[in-house]
């Protein structure tokens, strides 16, 4: 999850992430300075991540 906001963000790092949902996935928003970046977050059983939409 980290790899791919910095990737689709250009960010060096990732100051904060509010997280909310539950098992059928997540709404975060990741946080670097004074910018935001929303997306929707899937797993799958082993924990990779199954499913990454930009909101």
């Amino acid at each position: 999850m980290i790899d791919e906001v910095k990737k689709r963000t250009s960010w060096p790092l990732i100051d904060e992430f509010i997280i909310k949902g539950d098992y059928r996935g997540r709404a975060v928003t990741a946080k670097y300075k004074n910018d935001s970046f929303d997306f929707l977050i899937t797993f799958g059983s082993t924990g990779l991540v199954r499913d990454f939409k930009k909101l």
